[in-house]
């Protein structure tokens, strides 16, 4: 019993005080953000010590693990979309670590796995969700997290031809994405996920096939720190929702049309 009721690492308090809309937030624990830091590799290995410790004198964890697992391993599917007549969702069969993207042309077809991230080979916490597909149902946009982040990368997949496109979004979050009518193209705005600069809230068009840096930016937020731009879209035209966030929430909305006018 005693290993149950030993004191758990002591966790420095170092605050860093920061000013957000003229509030000031103090963070203690500032310093465990750095995660390649020896000090911080050193305190999460303590900590699992610790609850190592803990957790493996339980009496009779093995039959809680084992009835656990055994209520686990069951089929799931989630993340459901229909483009024309075709199904795309998220499903993992009992036994499976993570869930694979799947499709089915037809309600009562058979499933077919076009995303499988065991086939990645990063290890078994990859994991893959899908976020919209191509009007014409040929191209689908999935998101890619390793190890539980709260961010990810956005990957393109050629449904007919079964191939990874090089034609993706580097790690943070999607704030908006649309297809073009004709799939050759796309639109999107992303927040890099380390950036110590605020980011510039902008919109960008990508044709398939060419690389990143050649993106035309076609719509921009002027102030950063107080608003934010999402993106919709429409048959015949984006939309853009601006939140802007002064002494009271405005939302405003533009339209940009497809050809560019």
């Amino acid at each position: 019993m005693s290993d149950l009721m030993t004191a758990s690492p002591i966790s420095d308090v170092e605050p860093v005080t920061d000013v957000l809309h003229g509030v000031s937030i103090i963070d203690p624990y500032r310093w465990l953000e750095d995660q390649d830091s020896s000090r911080t590799k050193g305190w999460l290995e303590a900590q699992t010590r610790h609850a190592r410790a803990y957790l493996d004198a339980i009496p009779g964890r093995e039959r809680i693990q084992n009835r656990v697992r055994e209520l686990l391993s069951v089929e799931t599917c989630d993340s459901l979309q229909k483009a024309g007549n075709r199904y795309f969702f998220r499903k993992r069969l009992p036994g499976q670590e993570q869930p694979c993207i799947c499709m089915r042309d037809g309600a009562d077809s058979a499933d077919i796995v076009l995303i499988d991230p065991a086939d990645r080979g990063t290890g078994s916490l990859t994991s893959v969700k899908p976020l919209q597909v191509s009007p014409d149902g040929k191209l689908l946009l999935y998101e890619v997290k390793e190890g539980g982040e709260s961010t990810g990368t956005f990957e393109l997949h050629d449904i007919p031809g079964g191939a990874h496109l090089s034609d993706s979004l580097p790690r943070g979050y999607l704030r908006g994405f649309a297809f073009a009518p004709d799939s050759r193209s796309f639109y999107y705005v992303h927040e890099p996920a380390e950036t110590k600069e605020r980011p510039r809230w902008a919109a960008y068009r990508h044709v398939l096939g060419t690389p990143a840096r050649e993106d035309v930016e076609i719509f921009a937020v002027d102030v950063r720190d107080k608003s934010r731009l999402h993106i919709l879209s429409g048959d015949e035209c984006l939309g853009f929702l601006v939140y802007r966030f002064l002494e009271t929430t405005h939302t405003d909305i533009y339209c940009w049309s497809f050809d560019g006018k």
